[in-house]
């Protein structure tokens, strides 16, 4: 990767959460792209002039750790230590594979550091004088927190193995010897320690120094998956085909043994499912751990082809070197159980896991926890295999990418820095009325949009890399979509592949085929994947240098006392650091962790039905939460926006900058509405509704030069904007009066109904809306509901293609005269079956149906026309724009239809009557098309001409226009104009059934069906005398 030093450095933290080996410039590399080729001074002077004072430091900074990293630069330190600070150990003090015990979670809302003096107070004669001061925490007292040990004690331990027979002679304190690698004195070493340390860790010191759980961990799982028991690699060693067997027993004795093996190791599941329920990332990793063990022990035993290679394999964490320090002993632990949790992450997360074990431990019968343990059935494979490709095909659509990317950069870069910026002007105003000095800095922004700026290559390659393999890097959650778990806890791998199905050879290789072809290549959930991954890492580097400039400058350093530090800092982030980093990098992209009324919901979505309802539920979720409470008042008391208040300082003021910044949006949006330059939601009514797509008004859509232009994927920003635009239309609607003593009430009561409207009518809440009316009314919703649903199973991007053409190809004249016509087809088509919904949304087979027509007879089509006669559907390239547009046709119908309140006007009927006739006849596609066409039009005219022509009808309108303007609507003369214009539409049918029998073609044929209706309804009647 073509970084400088200090980027690949911290690219190597993100993966792996602590600095494990010097990064270098491989001689293939190109120079990084930031400052590429120029002087220290010249680079600081450009980083200067386009980030200011901050952006200086950063760079002389980042040019300082790329010194470091060469060994050109050593920053002086008290103590013997290495070029980085860190306290070097001899290798056999490297920990066995024991994992610490969790800390308590990290808030996004972290106190500020106090000042460098009061840390020197604290902690110069606490620490060793070694310790980094990065990794120093000003609210921390290590004599409180952490055990301490001597030199006594350290040589106690390092002699351990001169004492092997008095130390393991009778067996080990704490745990299994015959589970432990018994190498390098690791035994010795490790009985040492519970003895020094027995009866000294209660539960307020295992926060980081975490014995006690280690211990459980390893007396049941075993600490090296490399020294397992003879049996236990016999059985998992077993080649399809052969029996187990097991070096010096006979086939009988080794079929008893890996039986007895499989019990003894879903006891130990059993105790282990005990302690991960309300335990720490520790217990959980130990039960996923044996839950894996279990399933392969069973998948052997009765002949299944191995995977513990590759499914234990991935579980295994790195040791991390043990100090005495118990500064970097803390951070070491703080870190493992980062690589813990992001290990957890890969099974769908720590409560994921929980709920597994408490699934796990409600099952009493052997053969059951068995059965849990080896996974899914058949039947749930095969119908997460079809959910995958279904959910694929919602994510083809470019134009979902393009959201993706417009939310990304609202999210990452605009938002942020200007919610930051806020931040600073409060800040700088409190500071100037109450003399405070806290609060964020401008150097603070401008170290952040370096971060953000310099990332922009490392985001690039971590996206492009994404993209390829369909997975994020380490450190980096990936996307919603495409990593689907067969149930709570289960490792994430593709539905439809042979890991999923537990095959391999020939029958594994051809699932994965079919399952790449299927999904097309899952590009749909690789494309999501990796614009993520940009944005995360942006973020990512945008906090680490923010971070670090703060820390060094709260702890008093100055010049190059500071370049110094940022240097360090940079290269091996703090773990609280790296916490924050990562929970910027979720919430930027929505990703972060649901609460609990998310979580609730993802539950039910979960169930097999229910989740063709909901496919996504974290995103369009977190969305909702950012718009509608971190961005509004109720921020102020809930969400991170309200834990940053609470928090105090400089988070507190770009908390009050989110608030304001949001409630301005708003505000501007609401006056907009107000002048009719934006539209809501619409109204519910459908009468009004329809009138006013009748003019090509559009919902969430400003307007400009008399043309609609949707915001609606513009998300979040979206929402922020669509709330206040349904409180002006909702306000609107009831006529609030400022001047009114109940204003207030109704304002709030406005805002309360917008927020649920425009929650609700969310894809992840409205498909669960829709359910409920088919549970509800199931004759009238269930036709449509099911449309909804086959109109899902073409894929998005080849509806997309069909609306705006398939590129190259439909824009050749000679394919689309002589071969098949690809070209952008904006018409909505007629589709009466399922097979015709699926026709519909084809390129090319859409045009065997007819166009659905509006109650004036008009073809529905999108877009607006453009000078040459084609379709412009939306600002930009059609095929991947999301801001769809309509132009407004204000016509003399509408118009007064919308007067009177809304007017609903039917003209999508199927049959035909005939006065001969008892019973309608359903006409053809052809028929149906050309009678509707007619009477629409028709329909038009004969309202037209009742509305400007009519005496009577022109005097009652005067009479309600009065009335309306006296603030007194007299209802019943508004119904008797509505009911003018329903008679005067009614009449239109018979005038249009008249010409369809008119018609050279359809007349014939309508009059031949019309004589065989009546000369059977004759023939009935007859036997019925």
């Amino acid at each position: 990767m073509a970084l400088t030093d200090v980027e690949e450095k911290a690219s190597t933290l993100l993966g792996q959460g602590g600095m494990q080996q010097p990064a270098t410039v491989g001689p293939d590399q190109p120079e990084p792209i930031l400052m590429a080729g120029l002087g220290d001074r010249l680079a600081a002077k450009a980083a200067r002039a386009m980030f200011g004072e901050g952006g200086s430091i950063m760079e002389q900074s980042r040019q300082r750790a790329r010194d470091i990293e060469s060994g050109s630069y050593k920053v002086p330190k008290k103590g013997k230590t290495d070029e980085i600070g860190n306290v070097q150990l001899p290798p056999e003090e490297v920990a066995p594979e024991v994992i610490p015990e969790a800390p308590a979670a990290v808030s996004p809302a972290i106190e500020e550091p106090r000042g460098a003096q009061k840390i020197a107070q604290e902690f110069d004669e606490s620490l060793p004088p070694d310790t980094p001061e990065r990794f120093i925490r000003p609210d921390d007292d290590p004599y409180n927190k952490y055990l301490t040990v001597g030199d006594d004690d350290i040589d106690a331990v390092m002699r351990a193995p001169d004492r092997r027979d008095e130390l393991i002679g009778g067996g080990m304190t704490d745990f299994n010897g015959d589970r432990l690698p018994d190498e390098s004195g690791i035994q010795e070493r490790m009985e040492a320690i519970s003895r020094q340390y027995a009866g000294e860790m209660d539960a307020a010191k295992r926060k980081t120094v975490t014995f006690e759980a280690a211990k459980r961990v390893a007396d049941l799982v075993g600490a090296n998956p490399k020294k397992l028991q003879a049996v236990a690699q016999a059985v998992l060693e077993r080649r399809a085909g052969e029996g187990i067997n097991v070096e010096g027993l006979g086939m009988m004795e080794s079929m008893l043994a890996a039986r007895d093996l499989l019990v003894s190791e879903v006891k130990k599941l059993d105790d282990l499912a005990n302690a991960a329920i309300g335990g720490e990332a520790v217990d959980l990793a130990g039960f996923r751990y044996q839950m894996e063990f279990v399933a392969n022990l069973q998948r052997q035993i009765r002949g299944a082809k191995a995977e513990y290679a590759r499914t234990l394999g991935g579980m295994r964490i790195q040791a991390r070197v043990r100090s005495t320090n118990p500064a970097l002993a803390r951070e070491a632990a703080a870190k493992n159980d980062m690589d813990l949790r992001d290990m957890l992450d890969g099974f769908g997360g720590a409560q994921s896991v929980e709920e597994m074990a408490r699934a796990y431990k409600d099952l009493k019968d052997p053969s059951r926890k068995m059965s849990f343990a080896r996974g899914l059935s058949m039947r749930r494979k095969i119908g997460n295999a079809f959910y995958e490709v279904w959910q694929h095909a919602l994510l083809t659509n470019p134009i979902s990418q393009t959201k993706n990317i417009i939310s990304g950069v609202y999210t990452t870069f605009l938002n942020p820095n200007l919610e930051l910026a806020g931040g600073i002007a409060i800040g700088a105003a409190r500071r100037a009325f109450s003399g405070a000095d806290d609060g964020a800095k401008l150097t603070d922004l401008q170290a952040q949009m370096f971060g953000q700026i310099i990332a922009m290559r490392e985001a690039l390659m971590a996206a492009g890399r994404s993209f390829a393999t369909g997975t994020t890097p380490s450190k980096i959650e990936g996307s919603e979509a495409g990593a689907l778990a067969g149930k709570d806890g289960q490792r994430r791998v593709p539905a439809f592949s042979g890991e999923a199905f537990g095959a391999s050879g020939a029958i594994g290789t051809g699932i994965d085929v079919l399952g790449n072809m299927f999904t097309l290549g899952r590009v749909g959930f690789r494309t999501l994947e990796g614009g993520d991954t940009f944005f995360k890492v942006a973020g990512r580097r945008g906090e680490l240098y923010k971070n670090a400039l703060i820390e060094g400058q709260s702890r008093g350093k100055q010049g190059e006392e500071l370049i110094d530090f940022i240097a360090e800092y940079t290269i091996d982030p703090p773990a609280e650091t790296l916490n924050k980093m990562d929970f910027v990098a979720k919430y930027n992209t929505l990703q972060n962790e649901l609460d609990r009324v998310g979580k609730a919901i993802n539950l039910v979505a979960k169930l097999p039905i229910l989740r063709y309802f909901a496919p996504f539920i974290k995103t369009p979720y977190n969305s909702s939460k950012y718009s509608f409470v971190d961005r509004s008042l109720l921020g102020a008391a809930w969400g991170s926006t309200g834990a940053m208040i609470r928090a105090g300082g400089a988070q507190r003021d770009e908390a009050i900058a989110r608030i304001s910044l949001g409630t301005i949006v708003g505000g501007t949006a609401l006056g907009l509405v107000l002048s009719g330059e934006i539209s809501g939601g619409g109204p519910s009514d459908p009468a009004r509704r329809q009138t006013l797509v009748s003019e090509g008004w559009q919902p969430y859509s400003f307007k400009v030069a008399g043309e609609w232009f949707s915001y609606a994927g513009m998300e979040p920003l979206s929402s922020i904007i669509g709330v206040w635009a349904d409180v002006a239309e909702i306000g609107t609607s009831v006529n609030l009066d400022m001047e009114d003593e109940d204003f207030w009430p109704n304002l709030v009561g406005a805002g309360i109904a917008a927020t649920m409207y425009n929650v609700s009518n969310k894809t992840f809440m409205g498909n669960f809306a829709t359910l409920a009316e088919v549970i509800s009314d199931p004759s009238r919703r269930t036709k449509n509901m099911m449309d909804d649903f086959v109109r899902t199973v073409v894929p998005r991007g080849v509806a997309g293609m069909k609306r705006s053409g398939v590129p190259i190809l439909g824009d050749i004249d000679f394919v689309k005269e002589n071969i098949i016509d690809l070209s952008g087809d904006p018409i909505i088509r007629d589709a009466q079956s399922y097979i015709e919904e699926i026709k519909a949304q084809i390129p090319s087979l859409s045009r065997t149906l007819n166009p659905a027509v509006d109650e004036y007879g008009r073809d529905k089509v999108r877009g607006v026309a453009g000078l040459t006669g084609e379709r412009n559907l939306a600002l930009g390239p059609d095929i991947m724009s999301p801001m769809y547009k309509r132009k407004e046709e204000k016509n003399v119908v509408s118009d007064e239809r919308l007067r009177l309140g809304g007017l609903y006007l039917k003209n999508d009927s199927t049959q035909f009557t005939h006065r001969d006739l008892d019973e309608p006849i359903i006409l053809t596609n052809d028929q149906r098309y050309f009678r509707n066409q007619q009477r629409g039009k028709i329909g038009f005219k004969f309202m037209k001409d009742l509305i400007e022509n009519d005496s009577e009808y022109k005097q009652l309108q005067k009479m309600s226009i009065a009335a309306r303007e006296a603030g007194t609507p007299n209802e019943d003369i508004d119904e008797l104009l509505k009911a003018k214009l329903r008679n005067a539409y009614k009449l239109a049918e018979q005038a249009a059934n008249a010409k369809l029998l008119q018609h050279k073609i359809y007349g014939p044929s309508l009059e031949k069906v019309i004589r065989q209706k009546i000369v059977k309804q004759k023939a009935a009647k007859n036997e019925g005398l």
